[in-house]
């Protein structure tokens, strides 16, 4: 029991040591994302009109009026090294995962945000998406563009560390302490 507890604290010590290093070192080669909102005050606050107004700003010809307008086909065959355009139908998958559409709750605005690894195009977005859903409805005002994100949305770098560091220092103290506990069991003997 005492050797078990021996080791059981050295392992623990170890981890200690080891998981701030890892997760600070896996936290700097996590790739950035940005974010970008578009708000649009929108007509009505009934939540079934919200639905329809989210099914018309991600149906598909809308997107894919986003993906002919900014060339996104040629744009993302460059950017992911691919040797001629990716297809409208990948473009408009990609596309689509990279939108989150929210209304606050008893508000009148909807905020279109825009994921992407790089912050121009996350802004560009969601400005041309706000643009062609203004465009294809007779409501809705532009009632703020997207915006260059100064900072990445994720990784978020300080918590994670921070999270890394506190889980470290608990391991530490239950390391020690196990330490301790066969120190003391040793000297009973």
């Amino acid at each position: 029991m005492k050797k078990a507890t021996l080791i059981l604290g050295i392992c623990f010590l170890v981890a200690a040591v080891l998981t701030p290093l890892t997760t600070t070192v896996v936290t700097f080669l996590l790739p950035e994302t940005f974010a970008s909102s578009a708000k649009l005050l929108y007509a009505t606050n009934r939540p079934a009109r919200f639905e329809t107004a989210v099914g018309k700003i991600i149906s598909r010809s809308s997107l894919n009026q986003v993906v002919a307008n900014l060339n996104l086909t040629a744009e993302w065959g460059r950017k992911y090294k691919q040797p001629g355009q990716l297809s409208p139908a990948q473009c408009y998958g990609m596309l689509n995962k990279m939108i989150q559409i929210s209304m606050p709750r008893n508000s009148s605005v909807i905020e279109i945000k825009v994921f992407s690894d790089n912050r121009d195009e996350a802004a560009a977005i969601a400005n041309e998406v706000a643009k062609v859903y203004r465009r294809a409805t007779s409501g809705g005002a532009l009632i703020g563009r997207a915006e260059l994100g100064l900072r990445p949305v994720r990784p978020n770098k300080r918590l994670n560390i921070t999270v890394g560091f506190w889980v470290g220092a608990t391991l530490l103290i239950v390391g020690i302490g196990l330490l301790v506990a066969s120190r003391i069991a040793l000297n009973q003997e």
